[in-house]
C-alpha cells in the first residue's frame, strides 16, 4: 500500500517471493486497487495490519489535511476499501500512524 502527493491511496500485489526473498517472477507488481481522493491532502503514510484470517485488515493513513483515515481493507478479489473513520485534531499533517491492539497513535 503506498499513499500519494495526488490524494490517493494504491494496493499492490507484489510477487511471490522465494525463501531467500527475491521474486520469482520479476516485474510482477500489479495495482490492485486505487482509492482516489482519499484525503484532501497528500497522503504521507500508510499503515496496515492483517487479520488473522489474512482477508483483510485495518489501514490507517496519514495525510497533509491534518487528518488520519481509518479504514476496512477486503483483500479478496475484488479489492475492497472502506473509510470507517477520520480522525481530527492535528493543527499540523500526519506525519505517522502507529496501529496497535485497541488504540491508534498519530503524531
Amino acid at each position: 500500500m503506498t499513499g500519494s502527493r495526488d490524494k490517493s491511496i494504491r494496493i499492490w500485489k507484489l510477487p511471490d517471493l522465494t525463501t531467500s526473498g527475491f521474486p520469482l517472477s520479476p516485474g510482477k507488481t500489479q495495482l490492485v486497487s486505487t482509492v482516489k481522493k482519499a484525503h484532501a491532502g497528500s497522503v504521507l503514510n500508510v499503515r496496515f495490519e492483517m487479520d488473522a484470517d489474512g482477508n483483510g485488515g485495518l489501514m490507517v493513513t496519514g495525510s497533509s489535511d491534518m487528518t488520519a483515515g481509518v479504514w476496512r481493507v477486503d483483500l479478496r478479489d475484488p479489492v475492497t476499501v472502506e473509510r470507517v473513520a477520520t480522525l481530527r485534531g492535528h493543527t499540523f499533517g500526519v506525519l505517522d500512524v502507529a496501529i496497535g491492539k485497541t488504540r491508534i497513535a498519530t503524531w
